[in-house]
């Protein structure tokens, strides 16, 4: 396998992950950071999850195994997480603009008409804009360390348990935003070629959230932003930020269409972006803290029921 295929697969896949709460740190204190220190064992534990159940997918979906939906199959419960991925998205843009003077409501109406384009071209536009994505990420990390300075997590007396579990959720909640393009990539190359993909990800996931988890030491919407000093930065940064959450948007937005597959895709992706803008207004912060982890508990009941189905019933089934 070539090595640039291998990068164009990893890229694709973490653009669809380091959304607005990821690039913001949001993302990072909410799962990793306010535990302290004891928080690098929960990011180790998500990026060797992450791996494995990507391989697990490819697996297991090559013996007809039911664990995640299908692009043939029904829409399920899978289709409202990503819509509420997309919402946080959205939610996210409207807070950053806001920043810079921009209204809201101007703002939703821009990413509105984006979103509703975006959506009908369909993963293959989300693969090639989180590429570029990912790119200005791994770019943008040696300023980040630079300007803000290393930062290693503070000892706390946290819960080891706690933080696992948050681990885990974090790794289902991805699995959900990232769901079309690991599909994607599954269905493109062999066990050994995702293999290969999915430990070097997992590695690279590794070290990107071991360097910003340090940044992350304050409960606000995007911490990372608050600890950039240079102005120049702050603001070529931000706009990496509005790039990010557009890419996760893609991503996830692909997924949701399927709620409304039977549609059509244009009439999909109007009732996609519609939904989006709508959901957003219950804000960035609240989603990221309270919608996201529910998210990740979703998708874990979910295989848990699949796992026991298949075990005791024998037979394959679709849940939700």
């Amino acid at each position: 396998m070539k090595v640039l295929s291998v990068l164009f697969y990893i890229f694709s896949i973490l653009g669809a992950i380091v959304g607005a709460g990821f690039m913001s740190g949001a993302e990072i204190y909410s799962f990793f950071s306010r535990f302290g220190a004891i928080g690098y064992i929960g990011i180790a534990v998500n990026c060797v999850l992450y791996s494995l159940c990507m391989v697990i997918y490819h697996l297991k979906n090559a013996k007809s195994y039911n664990l995640v939906l299908k692009s043939e199959q029904k829409p399920t419960i899978l289709s409202v997480c990503q819509l509420c991925m997309c919402a946080s998205m959205v939610a996210g843009l409207t807070e950053l603009f806001a920043e810079f003077g921009i209204s809201k409501v101007l703002v939703a109406f821009v990413v509105l008409f984006l979103l509703f384009v975006a959506l009908c071209f369909g993963v293959r536009g989300a693969n090639v804009f989180n590429v570029f994505v990912s790119a200005c990420l791994i770019l943008s990390i040696p300023f980040v360390v630079y300007d803000g300075g290393f930062r290693f997590l503070p000892h706390l007396d946290s819960s080891l348990f706690a933080v696992v579990a948050m681990s885990i959720s974090y790794v289902a909640m991805n699995m959900v935003s990232s769901l079309p393009i690991i599909r994607h990539v599954c269905e493109k190359n062999s066990t050994k070629n995702v293999i290969v993909i999915s430990v070097a990800l997992g590695f690279l996931m590794f070290l990107i959230l071991t360097l910003f988890a340090g940044f992350c030491g304050s409960d606000s919407s995007m911490p990372i932003l608050n600890v950039i000093q240079k102005p120049w930065f702050k603001t070529t940064y931000s706009v990496l930020v509005s790039l990010a959450m557009v890419s996760t948007l893609l991503s996830s937005g692909v997924g949701a269409k399927l709620t409304f597959s039977k549609f059509g895709n244009l009439i999909s992706s109007f009732f996609v972006s519609v939904l989006s803008v709508l959901f957003s207004f219950v804000g960035f912060k609240n989603i990221i803290t309270y919608v996201y982890p529910v998210i990740g508990g979703v998708v874990l009941i979910r295989f848990v029921v699949i796992i026991c189905c298949d075990l005791f019933c024998k037979k394959q089934k679709t849940i939700f």
